[in-house]
């Protein structure tokens, strides 16, 4: 998986890194659980202070855009990020961390 950042914006009023980026995957769809754990690896980013806004597939192609927005601490995530963004975050990561139907799901 080959990640490019295309914006990377210091938004002080919010406390929180806004990021947009590209990700290039070997599989056909790019799961947000996989592109908030690279995001994270690359730029050193705590995973609980980081959530995956969007994530959308470019038509024909295994390249997704993203947008990514990563707070100071969690008590600011909470604060600012609407409930259901943090919802579906914690859905797709499932309860230890790791994606839906990847290594550490049960089937």
């Amino acid at each position: 998986m080959e990640l490019k950042i295309i914006n990377d914006t210091e938004n002080n009023m919010l406390k929180r890194r806004e990021l947009e980026f590209y990700i290039t995957g070997y599989e056909a769809t790019n799961s947000k659980a996989d592109a908030k754990r690279e995001l994270c690896k690359k730029l050193n980013l705590s995973p609980d202070n980081t959530v995956i806004v969007s994530l959308n597939q470019e038509f024909g192609m295994k390249r997704s855009v993203g947008i990514a927005h990563s707070y100071s601490s969690a008590a600011e995530l909470e604060r600012v990020e609407p409930k259901f963004i943090i919802e579906r975050m914690k859905k797709s990561e499932g309860s230890n961390g790791q994606p839906k139907g990847g290594e550490g799901a049960k089937e």
